[in-house]
């Protein structure tokens, strides 16, 4: 049995589960990411090979393809989107049990070109190839697709639930109201009419993941966790 336990976020500190536990919770310590090369973050020479339209601004999400990673709702805005001019590619990286049914619900978009890549062991090069990130989840912790996303400069659109209102509220990114396909609408809107704003916020991202969630703040964390684990101390609160 555990006697101390240090969770990924605040949100996950406060959760039920581990409302017998408070005692034993000594801290927080988020997951860090490597952070990549300046000059190594941007390739668009992948958005040929999948069908990508030229010139064509590009979105990308990053998830298992369930109901609770919010793609119906998703599917719901795009529809949205899709009855103005405006025209984008989404990338959709990831699979699942759901696969079928929900890619069925992209079906018919005239403006918008879905493209289901399907798993992916370079993740990395489809964030280089992209735009902007989409994070419709219903729920969640901390997610390293976020944060990696973030580290490679691209602004983000999260549901503002859990761990992703602590990541983004800290910069580089819209925060929406979970099961709002409005909401989604109107941040993809925003980034698409505004691309000298999109990049901004893609560089406040990436220089958020530095400051908080790169592989060194993390083990800074630990390293302070354990020392006070050492010392006999005790924390309630981030590190």
């Amino acid at each position: 049995m555990a006697t101390h336990i240090a969770t990924v976020c605040e949100f996950a500190a406060k959760r039920d589960f581990l409302a017998n536990y408070r005692n034993k919770i000594i801290g927080v310590v988020p997951n860090g990411v490597v952070i990549p090369d300046a000059a190594s973050r941007r390739d668009i020479s992948l958005r040929s090979r999948w069908g990508v339209p030229e010139g064509w601004p590009v979105g990308i999400c990053v998830s298992r393809i369930t109901e609770e990673k919010g793609y119906a709702v998703l599917a719901s805005a795009l529809s949205l989107l899709d009855r103005g001019n405006q025209k984008f590619s989404l990338m959709i990286v990831g699979g699942g049990d759901e696969d079928g049914r929900l890619r069925s619900l992209f079906a018919g978009l005239r403006n918008i070109k879905i493209v289901f890549v399907g798993h992916q062991k370079d993740v990395s090069s489809f964030l280089s190839a992209s735009d902007f990130f989409l994070f419709p989840s219903l729920h969640e912790n901390l997610s390293n697709a976020l944060i990696e996303a973030m580290a490679h400069g691209l602004p983000v659109i999260a549901t503002d639930v859990g761990g992703n209102t602590e990541v983004v509220s800290k910069g580089g990114g819209i925060l929406i109201p979970v099961k709002n396909p409005d909401a989604i609408a109107d941040a993809v809107s925003r980034f698409l009419c505004d691309s000298t704003a999109m990049r901004s916020m893609g560089n406040d991202a990436r220089e958020n993941v530095r400051r908080n969630y790169s592989v060194q703040q993390m083990v800074a964390g630990w390293e302070a966790i354990y020392a006070q684990i050492l010392e006999g101390g005790r924390c309630n609160g981030s590190v």
